[in-house]
């Protein structure tokens, strides 16, 4: 039964009922039984009884094709409507003749029991259509799960043109090499819009960086990479200047060497001479140390001192970067060989490592 059926179906029983296009003289009123009202209500819900019959016929006739369509889906909607334009059609006038003496102290006219019953019917059909659907939710779901794919199989079957083998005949071509068919297969529409989406990329990057020049090309991007990183890198060493010390002293380069000597001559000369031949304190120009001669063992020296030595530790005056320029121009006064020089003192020192050109120290990238 359709939905424009259903509509008029409504309007005709609408159109058709007595009680409600019932003239309101005074004469029919006088001969009214006090059912009418009730009749209405009654009538109401034997409407909504059928439409929610139709939408349950409906449903279960869309999934139970084959029982339904025949049977339920033609005899519960077209039954329903004979029995209620059957009511409709109903004469409503209290007589002698159309009431049903129930007992002696109640008089129910028969058409409202006709409306009563014909609203359990429709309820009974009600159950009977919610229990088949129920069943079919219960009892099918494997087999629906079994020949239904997941969504995203259907997805990707979608995505690539696939067709099932049983369609193979409508898309063969007709060539066979060694038992091979050749099958002419759409190409997948993904495919076609990626090779579309690279060719628009092509033009746009060649546009970008070989024609308009608006962005650097990768050896560019390098340079300018390894320049902000010379940036940050100096950022950084003067930032982290004073963290030098005895660990990780590197000699100084010529502009820290001269700071150094200046410190030298300022603050040193009174007990290693001017040019560190000695005199209160050892000689500095000779391979003899009391306590070594790397760069970090001369730093340590300044930096502590030796007082059971005499020597105090210079770190309250210098800093550690001038400490380091301060050891690197005593480590350049070995082997000058100044007149006056002091005995020797200690032992013979050897370094073993040599000092290379990526152990030097920056003035411009360490602050005084």
């Amino acid at each position: 039964m359709k939905l424009k059926n259903l509509f008029l179906f409504i309007l005709f029983n609408l159109l058709c009922n007595p009680l409600i296009w019932s003239q309101s003289s005074s004469s029919v009123v006088s001969q009214g039984d006090g059912y009418e009202v009730i009749r209405l209500i009654l009538l109401f819900i034997g409407l909504v009884l059928f439409i929610v019959i139709f939408v349950l016929g409906n449903t279960l006739s869309a999934s139970y094709k084959n029982f339904m369509k025949n049977k339920l889906q033609v005899f519960v909607p077209w039954s329903a409507i004979i029995l209620l334009s059957f009511i409709s059609l109903t004469p409503h006038k209290v007589s002698a003749q159309s009431s049903f003496i129930i007992n002696k102290f109640v008089q129910i006219p028969f058409d409202v029991w006709v409306y009563l019953i014909i609203l359990l019917l429709e309820i009974l059909v009600i159950v009977f259509l919610s229990n088949k659907i129920r069943s079919l939710i219960i009892i099918e779901p494997k087999a629906i799960q079994e020949s239904k794919d997941s969504w995203l199989v259907k997805l990707f079957y979608k995505l690539n043109n696939f067709k099932p083998i049983e369609e193979e005949a409508s898309f063969d071509v007709g060539h066979d090499y060694d038992g091979i068919r050749e099958l002419d297969n759409k190409t997948p529409a993904w495919w076609n819009w990626s090779f579309l989406f690279s060719f628009v990329f092509a033009i746009l990057y060649m546009y970008r960086y070989h024609i308009a020049h608006s962005a650097p090309l990768p050896l560019e991007e390098l340079k300018i990479a390894q320049t902000e990183a010379a940036i940050k890198k100096a950022e950084y060493l003067k930032n982290a200047a004073e963290m030098v010390d005895e660990t990780n002293v590197r000699m100084s380069d010529a502009a820290g060497i001269e700071i150094g000597a200046t410190l030298f001559a300022k603050n040193c000369v009174v007990c290693h001479g001017a040019k560190g031949e000695g005199g209160i304190g050892p000689n500095m120009t000779d391979n003899y140390w009391i306590h070594k001669g790397s760069l970090k063992d001369i730093f340590y020296s300044v930096k502590y001192g030796w007082p059971q030595n005499g020597m105090k530790g210079w770190s309250e005056d210098f800093s550690p970067s001038e400490i380091a320029h301060v050891s690197s121009y005593v480590k350049t006064l070995v082997g000058t060989n100044p007149p006056n020089q002091k005995e020797k003192q200690g032992e013979v020192f050897k370094e073993l490592e040599q000092t290379t050109d990526s152990s030097v120290i920056s003035i411009d990238t360490i602050g005084k």
